[in-house]
C-alpha cells in the first residue's frame, strides 16, 4: 500500500474531520486544482486504516491519469499538494478553536482598516470575556496580554481616539504572564532533574522569587501556588512549603482550570514519592491522602476516564496502608470509570494486588490463573505477585517453573525499557536467593544485603527487604 505524509495525517481524522476536510478542499478559497480533488475521492472511501489496494502506486497513477504507463514522479507532486492543503486544514481547525486568537485577529484587522467604531465595540466584547472572573491559567494570562498588548498598538496607531492605553497595563499583564510560566516550567524542570536525577539549570528564577514579596499586584492564586510549588521542590527545608501548597490546593479549586491544577498536584505527588523513596513512610499517606481528593474531585480524569497507573496506584497505597476496606469499595466505586478496554484486566490485578496484602494466597492464585493479560505491563507486574505468592506458600517447585518462565518472557518481549527489564529480572535474582537460603542456606542473608546495595533496583523491593529482615528477626512462637 501506498503510505505517505498525507495519508498518515488522513488516519488521524475522525469520521466528523473528513467532512470538514471534504468541504475544505472543495472551496476554491483553498483548492484550485481539479486534480487534487480526484485523488481525494478515490483515497477518501479508504478511511480510516487505508489498506484498500487501491492505494498502490501503479493502480493510483493509472485511475488518476488515464495512461497505459504509471506516472510515479506526476503522482508524487501530486501527493505533496495534498499534503499541504491537509497540513492547512490541520493550521485553520486549530486555529478557529482558539477563540481569543480569531477575535484578538478580528481586532486587529478593524484597527488596520481604520474601522474605529467597529474595534470599540468588539475590544469591550472581548475585554469583557478576558477580564472578568474566569479559572486562573497560564493560557488566560497569556489571552490577557496579548489582549492587552493590541490595545496598547491600537492607541498608538490612531491617537485620535482619545486617551492611550496604559502601557503599565501591558507591563503588568507580561509580567504576570512571564512569572507563571517561569514558575510552572522552573518547578517541570526541578522535578524531571528530581527524577532523572540531572543537574537543573534555573537562569533568573531564585532572585525572581525573592522579589516577588515586593510587588503584591503581581501576585494570582496560580501564582503564588506555583511559588509554593517551587519552595517545595527547591527548599532544603521542603516540608512547610509542602503543606502551605497542599493547603492552598484544598482551599482554592474554583480559581485554577481543571489542566493547572492538575499540574500541580501532579508536583505534589512527585514530591511525596521522593520523599517516601528517602525512606519517609509518613509520605505514603500522604500521596493517598492527595489521590483521595484527586479522585473525589475528578480532577486526575482525562476524556472522562480514570487512568489505569493512577487506579494501579491507589489500590497499592491502600494495601500499604492496611486500608482494606476503603479500598474494596474503591475497587467496586471507581472500576467502571476505566477505559472500557483496560477495565477486566486492571480490575484482576488489583484485587490480586489486595489479596496478597491481606495474606489470601490462594486466592490469589484463583485469581490470576484465570486471566490472561493484555497489557504488558500489568502482566509483568501480576507475574511478579505470583512470585512473592509462591513464595509465602513455600511452593519452590511450582515457584521455579514460574521464574524460568517469567525470564523467558523478559527475554522475549521488546516492549520493556532497560530499566523496567532490570527491575523484574532483579526479582527473579533476588526471589532464587531467598529460595536457596531457605532451602540449604547456600548463601548467607549478609551476602543478599550486600547484593541488594549493588542492585536496589527491583520490582517488589519492599517485599524483599521484609523478607529479609523477617529472616534475621524471626517472630517468637507463643
Amino acid at each position: 500500500m501506498y503510505q505517505n505524509k498525507a495519508i498518515q495525517i488522513l488516519r488521524t481524522l475522525s469520521s466528523w474531520e473528513m467532512k470538514s476536510l471534504d468541504k475544505y478542499l472543495r472551496s476554491p478559497f483553498f483548492n484550485q486544482r481539479p486534480a487534487i480533488l480526484k485523488l481525494w475521492e478515490l483515497i477518501q472511501p479508504c478511511h480510516p486504516d487505508f489498506s484498500d489496494p487501491l492505494l498502490d502506486r501503479t493502480a493510483l497513477s493509472r485511475h488518476l491519469f488515464d495512461r497505459e504507463q504509471e506516472d510515479l514522479q506526476a503522482l508524487r507532486y501530486l501527493f505533496s499538494d495534498l499534503t499541504k492543503l491537509c497540513d492547512g486544514f490541520l493550521a485553520y481547525q486549530t486555529w478557529q478553536s482558539k477563540t481569543t486568537e480569531v477575535q484578538l485577529h478580528l481586532l486587529q484587522a478593524y484597527d488596520q482598516r481604520g474601522l474605529s467604531k467597529y474595534y470599540d465595540t468588539y475590544s469591550k466584547k472581548v475585554e469583557h470575556h478576558l477580564i472578568s472572573p474566569v479559572p486562573d491559567s497560564t493560557e488566560t494570562f497569556t489571552k490577557r496580554f496579548l489582549f492587552r498588548e493590541q490595545q496598547h498598538l491600537s492607541d498608538q496607531n490612531a491617537q485620535a481616539r482619545g486617551s492611550a492605553y496604559p502601557v503599565e497595563t501591558v507591563i503588568e499583564s507580561l509580567d504576570q504572564l512571564y512569572l507563571a510560566k517561569k514558575l510552572r516550567y522552573s518547578c517541570e524542570g526541578i522535578n524531571r532533574a528530581n527524577v532523572f536525577q540531572e543537574q537543573s539549570q534555573m537562569f533568573l528564577i531564585q532572585p525572581l522569587t525573592v522579589e516577588l514579596a515586593s510587588f503584591p499586584h503581581l501576585h494570582s492564586p496560580l501564582i503564588d501556588l506555583y511559588l509554593l510549588a517551587f519552595q517545595t521542590l527547591a527548599k532544603d527545608n521542603h516540608e512547610p512549603a509542602y503543606f502551605q501548597l497542599k493547603n492552598g490546593l484544598t482551599q482554592a479549586p474554583k480559581e485554577l482550570n481543571r489542566a493547572e491544577l492538575r499540574n500541580l498536584y501532579s508536583l505534589a505527588l512527585n514530591y511525596c514519592i521522593k520523599r517516601l523513596n528517602q525512606g519517609h513512610e509518613p509520605f505514603a499517606r500522604e500521596i493517598f491522602d492527595l489521590y483521595k481528593t484527586l479522585v473525589r474531585e475528578r480532577i486526575i480524569y482525562e476524556q472522562n476516564a480514570l487512568a489505569v497507573a493512577h487506579f494501579k496506584n491507589i489500590v497499592t497505597l491502600g494495601a500499604r496502608l492496611k486500608e482494606f476496606e476503603w479500598t474494596e469499595n474503591f475497587i467496586e466505586t471507581y472500576q467502571s470509570d476505566l477505559a472500557v478496554e483496560q477495565a477486566s484486566n486492571a480490575v484482576a490485578y488489583n484485587l490480586a494486588n489486595l489479596l496478597f496484602a491481606k495474606g489470601d494466597f490462594r486466592r490469589v492464585l484463583q485469581l490470576l490463573r484465570s486471566v490472561e493479560f493484555t497489557d504488558v505491563f500489568l502482566q509483568m507486574d501480576a507475574k511478579s505477585i505470583l512470585v512473592k505468592t509462591y513464595f509465602e506458600l513455600e511452593d519452590y517447585d511450582g515457584l521455579g517453573y514460574l521464574l524460568s518462565s517469567f525470564k523467558m518472557i523478559l527475554r522475549r518481549d521488546k516492549r520493556l525499557s532497560s530499566y523496567q527489564h532490570r527491575l523484574y529480572s532483579n526479582l527473579i535474582k533476588f526471589t532464587r536467593l531467598l529460595i536457596r537460603f531457605q532451602l540449604d542456606h547456600t548463601v548467607t542473608l549478609a551476602y543478599i544485603e550486600d547484593q541488594l546495595k549493588k542492585h536496589p533496583d527491583i520490582a517488589g523491593g519492599s517485599w524483599i527487604r521484609e523478607k529479609l529482615a523477617s529472616f534475621a528477626h524471626p517472630k517468637k512462637e507463643s
